[in-house]
């Protein structure tokens, strides 16, 4: 309740307040207010409902970021991001607690840089309008506020991302050569966050040819110095990642049709619901297209359709994965529509996300880790579990911090993913179908000797559950009453099935 009225006193403090000043025509008196406000409304949406269970991947990074400095690297070295984000978790997690919304303020805080970065950026290219209309588009989008609300490398990638982009466009574009260093030092931070962060990088080289060519020297030292740290401290690691990447990266598949639409749904949010409105009034006032909106929509495109035509032959598209262009998007729509919008378009942006993060955040979903970990921790103790996909790693972590819980039998199916918890691997290459058969009938075998309940958390493949279910349910008994069905598969499960075991039927003899 506190977290709705903070919000709705942001939304109705922003919206007197560009009434009072006409709308953002007095850049003064309008960002001295409107600014603080935003930023509050960034850090109120990134951190709705961050009191909810860790998903997989965030309690990877936790775990990681749990180990001493030394063996934290080991396991970074095997996974297949670079490391800068944990360097941060590291300590952040040593000073603030490792609570939920401890560890994701860290993200949170984070975005609101990210927030902050691509207000002032827009406002350079177009005035405090311009400004105003883009941070909100930005903070409107589904795919930032799951950067805010995640604890992994998003946002740091979103910050990088957005300070890159605005610096090579101060050096290359606005001829503002102080600002060369902070676009290498910027570019040192996102290469060292995520590897999609080169896509943008190779855009704005495409950019750089296709619009400016000068300043080929500075334009060549600069990338060298943005490099150079990622080549000497982790290009090495790289390659060494490469050579598993086939395992590491296998759940990526082809990219088609269904991405791009998801992809639009990341970009689009509540700001495609104004859209409509927006292109005919921009239309309507038949003014010309500016540079930067052009240019910036120039280096959009590149670093999206890179990693999509890449992906036709190598897999590695995924729709989080192209936060590196959210900004740049944020900035060039900001840009363009500014003049044909008022405040009003802003607030409606700001109130809609806020609406929906809110309900969000009251009627979160009934699936998670945390809700598996008390319904395993209220069994008997030998009861065996079976973990498929992921899902194992997220339910051991709040099982080991429920009290008194039993000791369960755990195991993953297949096996094989217990050597690699933060991956899955080439699960259903056709290959390896005849060996997983024998390790379900011996699962299933052993089960039975042992006189066990079974939960068995159903994942993403069905091929997988044809595998073992059956086998399952002719030697135990189902009982659908105690299992649980889910609307979503925040982590890694969508159902849970239980069995108990068949009690043989002992006839008397006369």
């Amino acid at each position: 309740m506190f977290l709705f009225y903070s919000i709705e006193s942001s939304l109705k403090g922003l919206r007197l307040l560009c009434r009072f000043t006409g709308g953002m025509e007095q850049p003064g008196k309008s960002e001295k207010y409107a600014l603080p406000l935003l930023l509050a409304c960034a850090l109120i949406l990134s951190l709705l409902g961050a009191n909810s269970a860790l998903r997989s991947d965030e309690v990877w990074s936790v775990e990681t970021a749990s180990h001493s400095f030394g063996q934290m690297m080991a396991e970074l070295k095997d996974d297949v991001h670079p490391p800068l984000f944990y360097l941060l978790l590291f300590p952040w997690m040593r000073l603030v607690g490792t609570s939920e919304v401890a560890i994701r303020a860290l993200s949170g805080l984070l975005f609101v840089l990210a927030v902050w970065t691509v207000y002032k950026w827009a406002e350079t290219l177009g005035g405090p309008r311009a400004g105003l209309l883009s941070a909100a588009i930005f903070l409107s989008c589904p795919l930032s506020l799951v950067a805010a609300q995640l604890a992994r490398m998003y946002s740091l990638l979103l910050l990088a991302s957005a300070l890159s982009t605005w610096m090579y466009w101060n050096v290359f574009v606005g001829g503002k050569q102080r600002y060369l260093p902070w676009w290498a030092a910027a570019n040192v931070v996102g290469s060292m966050t995520h590897v999609w962060f080169f896509f943008l990088l190779f855009a704005q080289g495409m950019h750089w040819l296709l619009w400016r060519r000068k300043d080929g020297l500075r334009f060549a030292l600069g990338g060298a110095v943005s490099l150079t740290p990622y080549g000497l401290l982790w290009l090495p690691v790289l390659i060494r990642q490469l050579r598993k990447s086939s395992e590491a990266t296998a759940w990526l598949e082809v990219p088609g049709l269904t991405d791009l639409e998801q992809l639009a749904f990341f970009y689009g949010g509540v700001f495609a619901l104004a859209l409509p409105w927006l292109l005919y009034q921009r239309f309507r006032a038949k003014t010309k297209e500016g540079q930067p909106v052009l240019g910036l929509l120039t280096i959009l495109a590149v670093a999206l359709a890179v990693p999509f035509a890449v992906s036709q032959v190598k897999p590695m598209f995924y729709a989080r994965f192209t936060v590196i262009g959210l900004p740049i998007f944020a900035v060039a729509m900001g840009t363009w529509l500014a003049r044909v919008c008022t405040w009003r378009v802003s607030v409606f942006l700001v109130g809609v996300t806020a609406a929906g993060s809110v309900y969000a955040a009251v009627y979160p979903t009934a699936c998670d880790a945390q809700s598996a970990a008390r319904l395993l921790a209220k069994q008997s103790g030998g009861s065996t579990a079976i973990f498929t996909a992921l899902s194992r790693q997220p339910v051991d972590y709040y099982l080991k911090r429920s009290s008194g819980a039993p000791r369960l039998h755990e195991t993953s199916f297949p096996a094989e993913i217990d050597a690699h918890p933060g991956y899955e691997g080439k699960v259903l290459a056709p290959e390896r179908v005849t060996r997983y058969e024998i390790e379900a009938g011996e699962l299933v075998r052993n089960l039975k000797l042992q006189h066990t309940r079974v939960f068995y958390f159903h994942g993403f493949h069905p091929e997988l559950d044809q595998l073992l279910l059956p086998k399952l349910e002719r030697e135990f008994h189902a009982v659908p009453d105690q299992g649980v069905k889910c609307k979503s598969a925040n982590c890694y499960y969508t159902k849970i099935s239980v069995f108990e075991p068949i009690t043989p039927v002992i006839i008397p003899l006369e």
